[in-house]
Protein backbone atom coordinates (compact mmCIF):
# COMPACT_ATOMS: atom_id res chain seq x y z
CA UNK A 1 0.00 0.00 0.00
CA UNK A 2 1.20 3.60 -0.76
CA UNK A 3 2.37 5.85 2.02
CA UNK A 4 -0.38 8.60 2.33
CA UNK A 5 1.25 11.92 1.62
CA UNK A 6 0.89 14.67 4.41
CA UNK A 7 -1.46 17.74 2.90
CA UNK A 8 0.89 20.42 4.78
CA UNK A 9 -2.32 21.26 6.92
CA UNK A 10 -0.35 22.36 10.31
CA UNK A 11 -2.61 20.77 12.73
CA UNK A 12 -2.87 23.32 16.01
CA UNK A 13 -1.59 21.77 19.58
CA UNK A 14 -3.72 20.21 21.52
CA UNK A 15 -4.84 20.57 25.04
CA UNK A 16 -5.46 17.93 26.97
CA UNK A 17 -8.56 18.45 28.76
CA UNK A 18 -9.59 15.26 31.61
CA UNK A 19 -12.86 14.86 28.37
CA UNK A 20 -9.99 14.30 26.11
CA UNK A 21 -7.84 11.92 27.95
CA UNK A 22 -11.15 9.54 29.41
CA UNK A 23 -11.74 9.58 25.11
CA UNK A 24 -8.31 8.34 24.48
CA UNK A 25 -8.72 5.59 26.89
CA UNK A 26 -12.32 4.55 26.53
CA UNK A 27 -10.65 3.95 22.61
CA UNK A 28 -7.64 2.37 23.70
CA UNK A 29 -9.46 -0.25 25.54
CA UNK A 30 -11.54 -1.48 22.70
CA UNK A 31 -10.87 -4.38 21.93
CA UNK A 32 -9.64 -4.04 18.19
CA UNK A 33 -7.34 -1.23 19.19
CA UNK A 34 -6.10 -3.19 22.14
CA UNK A 35 -5.24 -6.02 21.37
CA UNK A 36 -2.45 -4.30 18.79
CA UNK A 37 -1.49 -1.70 20.88
CA UNK A 38 -1.29 -3.83 24.34
CA UNK A 39 -1.24 -7.27 23.44
CA UNK A 40 -3.47 -10.51 24.24
CA UNK A 41 -5.12 -10.65 27.66
CA UNK A 42 -6.53 -14.44 26.67
CA UNK A 43 -4.90 -16.77 24.75
CA UNK A 44 -6.93 -18.33 22.49
CA UNK A 45 -7.74 -14.27 21.07
CA UNK A 46 -6.77 -13.48 18.04
CA UNK A 47 -4.94 -10.69 16.31
CA UNK A 48 -6.45 -7.95 14.46
CA UNK A 49 -4.04 -8.22 11.56
CA UNK A 50 -4.18 -4.22 11.68
CA UNK A 51 -0.94 -2.17 12.52
CA UNK A 52 -0.43 0.26 15.27
CA UNK A 53 -0.18 3.19 12.79
CA UNK A 54 -3.56 2.09 11.80
CA UNK A 55 -4.85 1.83 15.37
CA UNK A 56 -3.20 5.36 15.95
CA UNK A 57 -5.28 6.60 13.14
CA UNK A 58 -8.46 5.27 13.88
CA UNK A 59 -7.73 6.30 17.69
CA UNK A 60 -7.51 9.66 16.40
CA UNK A 61 -10.75 10.14 13.64
CA UNK A 62 -12.72 9.19 16.83
CA UNK A 63 -11.33 11.23 19.53
CA UNK A 64 -10.19 14.45 16.96
CA UNK A 65 -13.08 14.13 13.65
CA UNK A 66 -12.31 17.65 12.91
CA UNK A 67 -8.13 17.74 13.14
CA UNK A 68 -8.00 14.43 11.61
CA UNK A 69 -10.47 15.42 8.35
CA UNK A 70 -8.23 18.86 8.17
CA UNK A 71 -4.48 16.52 7.63
CA UNK A 72 -5.30 12.61 9.16
CA UNK A 73 -1.51 11.86 8.22
CA UNK A 74 -0.40 14.17 10.78
CA UNK A 75 -2.90 13.47 13.44
CA UNK A 76 -2.04 9.93 13.06
CA UNK A 77 1.71 10.20 13.60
Amino acid sequence: MAKKKDNGVTIPEIVWTDDLVWQLLVQIELSENRVVLLGKWKKGENMSGDSKVTVYQRMVAAVFLQLHSQNAVAMGD
